[in-house]
């Protein structure tokens, strides 16, 4: 259950529109992620890139980086 909330968060963070224009950290803030670190790691353990990265790629690829649960 745990997994899935977690996948949902970072889907969340994925669609929200204008992330591009703040902070890894206020985003992991926003949405109630413990610490940045916290969510840099769960984000790259999902999207196998860090939030960084991930944000400055083509939009055309964004939503197929998400890997399905086991």
């Amino acid at each position: 259950m745990q997994q899935y909330i977690i996948r949902y968060r970072l889907r969340l963070v994925e669609t929200k529109p204008g992330q591009d224009t703040v902070s890894i950290s206020q985003i992991a803030d926003e949405f109630s992620f413990t610490d940045v670190r916290h969510f840099n790691k769960l984000f790259k353990q999902y999207y196998h890139q860090t939030p960084t990265h991930y944000r400055h790629q083509p939009a055309i690829t964004l939503n197929t980086q998400l890997r399905p649960l086991a």
